[in-house]
């Protein structure tokens, strides 16, 4: 997926597991993703239990030049409400 194709995707996310999807097709996959975060690919895939750290989802905004915010992210954290995933996601 192009960059243009993940920018019109990140006007229709939901929820933080999509965000970090379009956030990977921006990147140019998961691989590439956690080359950019200097993190292993399965280290990602952890964050679909145990949510993503608000360090890296700062990192990921970032990254995507403001396409993914960090509050869609971490929803929890920038609204006050759990999404009901363990707080303490390994990085």
């Amino acid at each position: 997926m192009d960059s243009q194709t993940a920018a019109k995707l990140a006007a229709a996310y939901i929820d933080s597991q999509t965000a970090l999807k379009v956030a990977a097709a921006y990147l140019g996959g998961t691989s590439r993703l956690a080359a950019h975060l200097e993190l292993s690919r399965q280290a990602i895939y952890k964050w679909r239990d145990f949510g993503i750290p608000l360090k890296r989802a700062l990192e990921i905004e970032r990254l995507t030049e403001g396409r993914v915010k960090a509050s869609d992210l971490c929803p929890g954290v920038f609204n006050g409400q759990s999404d009901g995933k363990k707080q303490s996601a390994p990085e």
